[in-house]
């Protein structure tokens, strides 16, 4: 199943056993059966409904080759700390201590819905991260007035 239309953005806060509650209106917009958390490029996780998640696997697997350097990179930090995860009664997730640890995960987070899967910040990182690319976003906008209406 193709999941689209992921967004929003949402404050929450881990427990003392690294749990987060995932805000209702999130839970509405994915298959919480089960999920796969990983790291991401930026200094954040990745959280991917499983079928994606698959998808995503298999389309890197089937262009590159395992003696490629870039592949072999990207593999490290995304496909190897990957790990299922599901969702508990209270409809919290379980962040695992290593992937909390590297990207500095604290107590209060930011949820980003980001079309087909959700990234999870430590807040203030997240700020200082939306405050460095604030030049890059601008730049990003003027260059997008060069394509048209975009359909609008």
């Amino acid at each position: 199943m193709e999941i689209k239309g992921i967004r929003g953005q949402f404050s929450t806060t881990l427990d003392e056993k690294g749990r987060m509650m995932l805000p209702a209106r999130l839970r509405s917009q994915v298959p919480l059966d089960s999920l796969v958390l990983t790291k991401s490029v930026d200094r954040c996780l990745w959280l991917f409904p499983v079928d994606h998640w698959t998808r995503l696997v298999e389309g890197l697997s089937a262009k590159q080759s395992l003696f490629n350097d870039q592949y072999q990179m990207i593999y490290r930090r995304l496909i190897a700390p990957a790990e299922e995860i599901a969702l508990d009664k209270s409809g919290r997730i379980k962040l695992l201590p290593s992937l909390m640890k590297s990207v500095g995960l604290n107590r209060d987070c930011s949820l980003i819905g980001m079309d087909d899967h959700i990234e999870i910040w430590d807040e203030r990182v997240y700020e200082e991260y939306e405050e460095a690319c604030s030049q890059s976003v601008k730049d990003g906008w003027n260059n997008l007035s060069g394509m048209g209406d975009l359909g609008l």
